[in-house]
């Protein structure tokens, strides 16, 4: 949640392409993924992001959409 958040406040668009790395949150280390592509000619912005137990299994994903301003 926090990294969608980030995403959607930030005033710059998220760079474009897959980025990822780690955070500690609750005494835990967890990995995340962002991939973000234009949608169309709009202006909208995809981004996927995942986010990754120490096992590497998904423990959860979301898909936002936001402007490429």
């Amino acid at each position: 949640d926090n990294l969608s958040v980030e995403t959607l406040t930030d005033p710059a668009a998220p760079p474009m392409g897959q980025h990822g790395g780690q955070v500690s949150n609750m005494g835990r280390t967890w990995q995340w993924t962002r991939s973000a592509a234009p949608l169309g000619e709009g202006g909208l912005v995809r981004v996927d992001i995942a986010v990754r137990g120490a096992s590497g299994q998904v423990l959860a994903a979301q898909t936002l959409l936001r402007g490429n301003r």
